[in-house]
């Protein structure tokens, strides 16, 4: 059914016990307290119809309400599923030391999005600001300002191609595909924010992906020419 009718049924004590024992098992990717026991401190609730939630933790409204921060979390959305959160990101000082190892690599957990699509029925969603400048952020902040530019570059390069096998990719040199980023260090910035995040990077002047341009002169050509990865087991 729809979201109206999914929060309805939650206020089915039977389904909610499914849910919680379904969720406390860590089975849940989205939702794991086996892996991070502190979740409910960290999601805030953002708009919501239920003012008294507004601008509060899970943790702070299971406390509030007496009771278990499943159960706060599946009475807001069942007062109001439209309800939205937001997890705000670790701390800088975590970042730099898990950045710092040797063995350390980076990628964006995200995943494609269109950003000339509209959503015409609610709840309408917009991505992680990661999904666009994830990596600009990450070589601003990191690669320059922590790691150095070429070090920085490797953690997301050469060193995880390496580490996954891909032995086609990751450096610039004859014989390997050509996947290419031509920018300007000192002006890549992120420009999207958590109210719109569907905004491109600055300092990215061309991008080649499998030998064909991506981007050109800082403008996006909505070529395709990206393809699936594949690796053997063994490789890793």
């Amino acid at each position: 059914g729809d979201l109206e009718r999914f929060s309805k049924n939650l206020r089915a004590p039977d389904l909610r016990q499914e849910i919680k024992q379904y969720i406390l098992s860590g089975k849940w990717y989205s939702l794991n307290p086996v892996i991070q026991p502190g979740w409910a401190e960290r999601i805030l609730i953002g708009k919501t119809e239920v003012q008294e939630f507004t601008s509060k933790t899970v943790a702070q409204i299971a406390d509030e309400k007496g009771c278990h921060p499943l159960d706060a979390l599946m009475d807001i959305i069942s007062m109001d599923p439209y309800s939205q959160t937001a997890t705000p990101p670790g701390s800088d000082e975590v970042k730099r030391v898990f950045y710092s190892h040797p063995r350390a690599m980076v990628g964006v957990d995200t995943f494609l999005f269109d950003h000339t699509a509209e959503s015409r029925v609610p709840p309408y969603y917009l991505p992680n600001p990661n999904t666009f400048g994830g990596m600009a952020r990450y070589i601003k902040l990191y690669a320059l300002g922590l790691l150095g530019l070429e070090e920085g570059i490797k953690r997301i390069t050469s060193q995880p191609a390496k580490w996954l096998g891909l032995r086609d990719r990751g450096v610039i040199s004859q014989g390997m595909k050509a996947d290419i980023v031509v920018f300007a260090p000192e002006e890549v910035t992120d420009k999207g924010t958590d109210d719109e995040p569907r905004r491109y990077p600055e300092g990215f002047r061309w991008v080649f992906v499998n030998g064909k341009s991506a981007m050109e002169n800082g403008i996006l050509t909505a070529g395709r020419s990206g393809q699936v990865l594949y690796t053997r087991p063994s490789a890793l």
